[in-house]
């Protein structure tokens, strides 16, 4: 193993701390992490490369689709909801389509929104608050 990483530590330093859970982190840990990462890249990449080949005698680029393939592997079991599976556009289309549609039908089918203040008391004038809610929320009237 060399003594440096091809990921620079830096940035996985400012990666580690965005991580509110992370209180610290030394310096030797965050050497360990980059490296770690620029292994996961290599093999990935290989196994890609690998899987390209198997398709394709005269291979010369590494698709997603060889990508996708290797991250739905068990040993990379974690990358699959990270690294989906390709699928064609309209079946992307009709997917987003039924979602938005779910969507809408769910809130048709949200129960309607009490005006007035929350709770009967006196805790807010003009606030609404959806029925069965604890605390008065902002009504705007537009649908979301």
């Amino acid at each position: 193993m060399s003594s440096q990483s091809a990921i620079p530590t830096a940035r996985v330093n400012r990666i580690i701390k965005a991580d509110k859970d992370v209180r610290l982190c030394s310096k030797e840990a965050v050497f360990l992490i980059s490296k770690a990462a620029e292994r996961m890249i290599e093999k990935t990449a290989e196994q890609s490369y690998q899987t390209a080949r198997l398709q394709k005698r005269n291979v010369k680029m590494v698709r997603y689709e060889h990508l996708a393939s290797v991250a739905h592997q068990p040993e990379w079991f974690y990358l699959a909801e990270v690294i989906p599976n390709s699928i064609p556009l309209s079946a992307a289309l009709d997917l987003k389509r039924q979602s938005r549609d779910a969507a809408e039908s769910q809130l048709a089918s949200a129960p309607a929104l009490a005006v007035g203040p929350a709770g009967g008391g006196n805790s807010g004038a003009g606030a609404a608050a959806p029925t069965g809610s604890t605390g008065p929320t902002e009504f705007t009237g537009k649908r979301v």
